[in-house]
């Protein structure tokens, strides 16, 4: 079994017990399907940032705007610069787990988990895309924390929507609620830093504190 497959099981709550031929085929056709959309029409953008700490907020450079919080200060400490990323599987991804869930609603479940696979997928190629960049090559990468996680305020997601015009450059929104549409999206931040000591990226239930989570990949 790929990685991937494993990744998609595990948000659909799988645990190791069997998987009946019907249900494994069509985890295995909604999934060649979800890859080929969001091929098709996936969309990212990232942009570095000259930053300083202050007082629990992470203050941009050339921006009035600013990020708050002291876990995302805290995870920025070691870091010269940040990298702001924006990434999303697209509206056809979101219309294809609409339909479905009028007409198979199992098919439902599985292409979105599906797309919290592929989103998480996709934002690794984009760290792998930064590593590879010449302009970092003198950086080492922290792993990626988004608005939401620790008291990184979810309203943050409007500010990295200000910052990297992602309404115009990829189509992606957030609504009043502050969440992210199309709904398989990511925003997040990376520091750049040159701390040969640290230890490598974290995957994010890592430093989550959901000792609940249905999904937690520690186990």
């Amino acid at each position: 079994m790929n990685k991937l497959k494993k990744e998609v099981l595990r948000y659909l709550a799988y645990r190791n017990q069997p998987l009946d031929d019907n249900i494994n085929a069509l985890i295995d056709s909604t999934l060649e399907e979800a890859i080929a959309l969001k091929n098709n029409n996936k969309k990212y953008i990232y942009k570095a940032f000259d930053f300083t700490l202050e007082s629990n907020r992470v203050l941009l450079a050339n921006s009035t705007i600013y990020l708050s919080g002291k876990d995302i200060s805290k995870h920025l400490k070691t870091s010269e610069k940040c990298i702001i990323i924006a990434a999303t599987l697209g509206l056809n991804f979101e219309k294809a787990i609409n339909y479905y869930s009028k007409v198979n609603l199992t098919k439902a479940l599985i292409m979105d988990a599906c797309g919290t696979a592929l989103i998480e997928e996709l934002c690794d190629d984009i760290e792998i895309e930064i590593s590879n960049d010449n302009s970092f090559r003198d950086y080492r990468l922290t792993s990626r924390y988004s608005p939401g996680y620790g008291d990184f305020p979810i309203e943050s997601q409007r500010n990295i929507e200000v910052l990297l015009e992602t309404s115009k450059t990829i189509g992606l929104s957030v609504t009043s609620n502050h969440l992210l549409i199309p709904r398989k999206s990511v925003t997040a931040i990376i520091g750049l830093h040159r701390d040969k000591t640290m230890d490598p990226p974290m995957n994010s239930c890592e430093f989550c504190n959901d000792t609940n989570c249905q999904f937690n990949c520690k186990e």
